[in-house]
């Protein structure tokens, strides 16, 4: 996962050891774990830009899709450097939770109304569109049409753009010239993740799932707990899951689509 994924763990972890009064020393290292993972927060749309830019979702949490780069050092950096930035609920429900639950029961900050009003406004484009009805059931990544079968699926569009950009590059220069440079393992890399593009289109049209939309529904029952404190945040939350019942019969019907 992302850097606000770790990050978020971190945060937990040490909002646990803060609990114990040998261990209040670490309230200011918590305060920054919290004001780094709300500096992460993607606070406005951007496209996606050949070359340029990812496209990145206002209210989103940033997670990267990495390769499985390992061995020598510059396979290390590699894996650094090969990331794709990916726009998934999972993450962003997630570290949304982890907020809440770290002010719940332990001493972190406050997560502020407008950083948990833009996820769940972020949240609300990957519930099932394949429903004639508001549904909880909840996809992981968001959905787009699909013409030839007349249903809505998943559809990661940076991972997509990474494929189509594939089609359009002198990919024999390229791994000619990373053979030269002693980079025949990423040579090697290139050709078979081209030979394989095609799979992988495949298993990125996955279907709503029972996890995602178990996280959703765990995020709107912290809010109902916290309605208190946070009345604006579980007000939009509610506003976009008026049919939670939904997330039942829907999910006996994903897990048929799985097997």
């Amino acid at each position: 996962m992302g850097s606000s994924y770790g990050i978020i763990v971190l945060l937990v972890v040490h909002v646990w050891f803060a609990n114990s009064s040998s261990l209040r020393t670490h309230d200011n290292f918590i305060a920054e774990l919290f004001e780094r993972v709300s500096n992460e927060q993607v606070l406005k749309d951007q496209p996606y830009r050949a070359m340029i830019s990812w496209q990145k979702n206002k209210g989103v949490y940033p997670s990267h899709v990495l390769q499985n780069f390992h061995g020598t050092y510059l396979s290390a950096e590699a894996r650094k450097f090969v990331q794709v930035f990916d726009n998934n609920m999972f993450v962003t429900t997630f570290v949304t939770i982890s907020l809440l639950e770290a002010f719940k029961y332990g001493l972190a900050p406050r997560p502020s109304d407008q950083q948990l009003v833009l996820s769940i406004n972020a949240l609300k484009d990957y519930q099932d569109k394949n429903q004639p009805y508001n549904t909880s059931v909840m996809s992981f990544w968001q959905q787009q049409f699909n013409q030839t079968t007349n249903h809505w699926e998943a559809r990661p569009v940076n991972l997509f753009e990474v494929f189509h950009l594939l089609d359009h590059m002198p990919l024999t220069f390229i791994e000619d010239l990373l053979k030269v440079v002693g980079l025949g393992w990423v040579a090697n890399f290139i050709k078979i993740l081209v030979e394989l593009k095609n799979i992988f289109h495949g298993r990125f049209h996955i279907p709503p799932d029972f996890d995602d939309t178990f996280a959703n529904l765990a995020l709107g029952s912290l809010l109902y707990q916290q309605k208190l404190e946070f009345p604006d945040a579980w007000s939009q939350w509610r506003l976009h899951n008026t049919n939670i019942t939904s997330s039942s019969g829907q999910q006996r019907m994903v897990g048929k689509r799985i097997s």
